[in-house]
């Protein structure tokens, strides 16, 4: 198996040549320092700039209403993270706007993790 060096010095994050360094680019600094040590900078900016959008567009809406399951994850404030399974009938996952999504919460097994914690920190993800 082959690894990839690293260190633990990470030099300041820039962007791949021909691009703006001020320019904001989603991801961390360790997937732009990797980006950039593999070769993939610029088709990385490409991805971001063509396809990462900080809204639902309305082939993103469609797909997601026929959705019959989909995975939650949130983490906590000392960032223990929590992924759940979450499933339904087609259209039990709800957009609401192009940035908010809306879905039953049954009784499951009582736990309330990703309520609970989403409540706390106001963050969650799907995958």
């Amino acid at each position: 198996m082959a690894t990839t060096p690293t260190t633990t010095a990470e030099p300041p994050d820039t962007a791949a040549p021909g691009r703006s360094p001020d320019a904001a680019r989603p991801g961390s600094a360790g997937e732009h320092l990797v980006q950039r040590r593999l070769g993939t900078a610029d088709r990385a900016g490409r991805f971001y700039d063509d396809q990462v959008l900080s809204h639902l567009n309305a082939r993103m809406r469609e797909f997601v209403a026929r959705q019959e399951m989909f995975f939650l994850a949130t983490a906590d404030r000392r960032g223990t993270c929590d992924n759940t399974f979450r499933a339904g009938p087609p259209g039990f996952l709800r957009v609401l706007d192009d940035r908010t999504l809306a879905y039953p919460e049954y009784r499951g097994n009582g736990v309330l993790a990703s309520l609970g914690t989403s409540r706390r920190t106001r963050t969650s993800g799907s995958c």
